[in-house]
């Protein structure tokens, strides 16, 4: 009998859009995740919504753990440690490679290490090439349902600087924010061609100020949440 999900994986289970891009074998999980050691495969761990994504090298699989190696930076090391939820992404081949921990132990063989327990779901969806993409003709507009400090509705609005089947990367000259790294964006309006308009979900996966023509901008990603095939169908139409 396999053991009971972690929140992190059961978190993972939610967002999976495609059901056949979720794994649950688990002999083909290990074997995914030994190739990710045996080519040296670089990971990106994250432990909650404000902390940048950390790469990690993937060092050896013993028994039933993943072992990684520790970044350098001890603070975020530490956060690492003392987080109840870590997500870790990779490529492999193309592939995303993305799935959850709730157990992290910090030695190995005497060496500092992180320990991973082989999970029991782990998302794989094969990139296509033409899977992102910058929008054609003129930006498209996202209008994201906020309010202001006086609770009034200010929606932000954002141009869209590229599209793929898992979501959005946006820019905007507003400031401040009206959100952070984690939140879900329930009411999202994509202004398409034509007059029409796509109202989606996505959460906002990470933030980053730029400089553009002497002008201070935001630029956030963002994955969409519970998008039906309908509207991936449409967005892969434009």
């Amino acid at each position: 009998m396999g053991r009971s999900l972690s929140s992190a994986e059961r978190q993972l289970t939610a967002d999976a859009t495609d059901d056949k891009c979720l794994l649950r074998e688990p002999r083909i999980i290990r074997d995914l995740l030994q190739r990710l050691v045996d080519g040296h495969c670089a990971l990106v761990a994250t432990a909650d919504a404000g902390m940048p994504g950390v790469t990690l090298p993937p060092l050896a699989i013993e028994g039933d753990t993943l072992w990684l190696g520790v970044p350098r930076n001890r603070g975020l090391l530490q956060r690492l440690l003392g987080a109840g939820h870590v997500s870790l992404q990779g490529l492999l081949d193309g592939a995303l490679l993305r799935f959850g921990s709730e157990a992290v132990s910090g030695t190995r063989a005497g060496a500092p290490a992180l320990g991973i327990p082989l999970p029991a779901r782990l998302l794989h969806v094969q990139r296509r090439r033409d899977a992102r993409r910058e929008p054609q003709c003129d930006p498209l507009v996202c209008r994201i349902h906020s309010r202001d400090r006086a609770g009034r509705d200010a929606p932000l609005r954002t141009t869209i600087r590229d599209i793929g089947g898992g979501g959005l990367a946006l820019i905007t000259s507003e400031t401040p924010l009206p959100f952070v790294c984690g939140d879900v964006l329930s009411r999202c309006a994509i202004e398409l061609p034509e007059a029409e308009t796509l109202e989606v979900a996505m959460r906002v996966r990470h933030v980053r100020l730029l400089r553009q023509h002497g002008r201070l901008l935001h630029q956030f990603g963002c994955e969409f949440v519970g998008l039906d095939a309908a509207a991936q169908a449409r967005l892969s139409s434009i």
